[in-house]
């Protein structure tokens, strides 16, 4: 198959590049020009690399190589400096090019869009990302497109950023840092680790002859755990002293109480998590580096 990846410089699409089969299938990445791919040079082996300035230009480079699977990861969260234009760009206007260019083609093409499963109403990300798996839902009518919405949980890895939760947690409570500040802790999460994720990707691409159009699968470890116990857990799990203060942060308006993945259907299909939190978050500590302890 030819299967285009996007956002494949980051935590999720580097990891799905990385453990794609690549003698099987063409595997190529679409990056804007301005991207660093420099820490994903060792994966790009036989993979094709199409860039763009422009999303005008996107149609004409889907159109040399004319992929039939889309695993779309390309996303900008509302984070440090990213302006309301910046993330809408990446979360709505890239993918809304990428399904334009399939609606105007004469192939059938997999869209595989990994959603956010938290609310619309809940921040900027959400709220672009939800409206993205809107438009996509309006374009159905389409034979030439097969939508899939990839709706992940909490993930987390070796390689993800150090300013994600789970991340500036672990690397505060080795660091030797003395607070911590947090909300209530009392919100449910689903943490699933990213090779458990990665996996369910790829029981999807070997699957998709069998998936129906518009399908919704949801990629979690099935369990939650609260803020609160997954923190101290992680406290105990790295030795630290360090003080937790919950209650030091509000909730966000419209947090939901708790977030979990209903995995029946991939189980179905032969898929089941390789790690529970407490095991993943200990295999992470142990992997991140001594100079970093």
């Amino acid at each position: 198959m030819n299967i285009l990846i996007t956002g494949a410089n980051g935590f999720l699409g580097s990891t799905i590049l990385k453990e794609i089969d690549k003698k099987s299938n063409n595997v190529a990445i679409l990056v804007r020009e301005k991207s660093n791919i420099k820490k994903i040079n060792n994966l790009l082996e036989n993979v094709a690399i199409y860039k763009f300035s422009e999303l005008n230009q996107i149609d004409t480079l889907l159109s040399s190589f004319r992929p039939e699977v889309i695993i779309h990861t390309a996303c900008c969260y509302d984070r440090g400096d990213a302006t309301k234009e910046e993330v809408y760009s990446a979360n709505y206007y890239y993918g809304k090019t990428i399904i334009e260019s399939i609606l105007k083609s004469e192939k059938k093409t997999y869209f595989l869009n990994a959603a956010s499963s938290m609310p619309e109403e809940l921040n900027l990300y959400t709220e672009s990302k939800q409206k993205f798996s809107k438009y996509c839902l309006s374009m159905l009518d389409n034979k030439n497109l097969f939508f899939i919405n990839v709706v992940i949980q909490f993930f987390y890895g070796k390689h993800d950023k150090k300013t994600s939760f789970v991340m500036s947690l672990i690397q505060a409570c080795i660091s030797g840092e003395k607070k911590f500040n947090l909300t209530s802790g009392k919100q449910k999460r689903d943490f699933v680790h990213i090779d458990d994720v990665v996996s369910a990707y790829l029981v999807i691409l070997k699957n998709l002859d069998i998936l129906k159009n518009n399908s919704v699968i949801e990629i979690g470890s099935g369990e939650s755990i609260s803020i609160k116990d997954f923190s101290n857990m992680i406290k105990k799990l790295t030795f630290s002293e360090i003080f937790l203060d919950f209650n030091a942060v509000p909730l966000r308006m419209n947090e939901p109480n708790e977030c979990v993945a209903n995995i029946k259907f991939l189980r179905k299909l032969g898929w089941s998590p390789m790690y529970n939190i407490h095991d993943g978050i200990k295999l992470l500590i142990k992997e991140i580096p001594k100079d970093q302890k």
